[in-house]
């Protein structure tokens, strides 16, 4: 088991592009070009390829799944290419039926076809996906793991009917909440499988925009997906014509050039140093908002000295959570669980190790490891 040391929620962000009094307030505005910034090149842009959010946030403009999360009532989720479900008594069997005329972009050109959904999750085990754990209890998969011939005889699908079903092995109430997983971005069925972030013809989209042009490691240009049209209520239509994506942008780097007014939105957090800067001269512009990830050090207990149980306890118990905030610039929630405050009722803040200096010391000396001990916690509090 690997035990979370300490847990940081959350970052900040910052806007400069002209006084606002709440950036919550505002409509939307159509048309545009947004100046991106990222400050490594993400790990490819195949959307089963990578479990990073650096790849998964980004592919979220380009594809699309059956079902999506309620970002207003998350973790509910509501219907994306599917138009209606249901699911059986005794949750083993999920049919869902997709919306008609939803279109992949140029240069496939056609409409998404349940069979596109059943090669897609396949797909995952050809590419050794990180993502194949959650689709592991579908009747065949593991027979197809092995032979990775004769597809996965718990997705049936029916292109004529636009149905699509998926049968397990156990219950599972969560398999809603998979198929919203990007993992399971629908593909046109005779993608490839390697990575395609460099292959223009398989770069396609089901969303609102398509990636036009990508220069590895410099920049990437994002412009309309021609053949979308929004086929419900759920279905984002974006509200840019095009996103300029420079990559390499270091986050100081980014906090000048988005105060000269040439950056836009940066994925990062503000520097530490600059941010009380930032806050002194453009108070009415600078907003913190709260961010669904977690910043943690991991205790591995299959290596010494983590093997030991009092090693671990010590170590958490000599932790300050609230220093590290601090180290942070403040950018964050100090935690002892991994779920974010986003996520709803799912959250629920934990005290089981509290930092007690004395208390990690004391555990040395009850348990003959004082030695042991106090080489770890030199290390961990200097």
């Amino acid at each position: 088991m690997i035990k979370a040391l300490w847990g940081l929620i959350g970052a900040a962000a910052f806007a400069l592009s002209g006084a606002v009094s709440d950036v919550h307030a505002q409509a939307p505005k159509k048309g545009g070009t947004l100046q991106f910034a990222i400050s490594a090149e993400t790990p490819h842009y195949d959307p089963h390829g990578s479990d990073t959010y650096a790849t998964l946030d980004f592919s979220a403009p380009f594809y699309s799944t059956l079902l999506r999360f309620n970002l207003d009532k998350y973790p509910e989720v509501m219907g994306d290419l599917a138009d209606s479900w249901t699911v059986a008594p005794d949750l083993m069997t999920y049919t869902f039926k997709l919306h008609s005329g939803v279109r992949y972009s140029p240069p496939v050109n056609r409409s998404v076809q349940p069979s596109d959904i059943k090669y897609a999750i396949e797909r995952l085990y050809h590419v050794n996906s990180p993502g194949v754990g959650f689709y592991s209890d579908l009747v065949g998969a593991a027979t197809f793991a092995k032979t990775l011939k004769g597809g996965i005889k718990g997705i049936v699908a029916n292109d004529k009917k636009l149905t699509i079903v998926f049968r397990l092995q156990h219950p599972d109430g969560a398999f809603l909440d998979i198929l919203a997983m990007p993992f399971a971005f629908a593909v046109p069925k005779g993608m490839p499988y390697k990575d395609i972030s460099t292959n223009a013809k398989w770069r396609v989209a089901t969303g609102p925009y398509v990636i036009t042009r990508y220069v590895p490691k410099q920049s990437i240009v994002l412009k309309r997906n021609p053949n979308f049209h929004q086929w419900s209520t759920n279905s984002p239509r974006g509200h840019l014509n095009e996103i300029d994506i420079q990559i390499g942008v270091t986050p100081e780097q980014a906090v000048n050039e988005t105060i000269n007014g040439q950056l836009q939105w940066y994925m990062g957090a503000v520097p530490t140093d600059r941010l009380s800067q930032l806050k002194a001269r453009y108070a009415q512009q600078v907003h913190l908002f709260p961010r669904n990830n977690d910043s943690y050090f991991l205790l591995n207990e299959r290596k010494y000295p983590f093997t030991k149980l009092a090693v671990r306890q010590a170590a958490n118990y000599a932790t300050d959570r609230n220093a590290l905030v601090k180290i942070y610039g403040g950018q964050g929630q100090a935690s002892e669980t991994v779920v974010p405050p986003g996520f709803g009722s799912a959250y629920k803040e934990h005290s089981v190790y509290p930092h007690d200096l004395a208390k990690a010391k004391a555990i040395g000396s009850i348990t003959r490891l004082e030695g042991l001990l106090l080489g770890v916690l030199e290390q961990l509090v200097g």
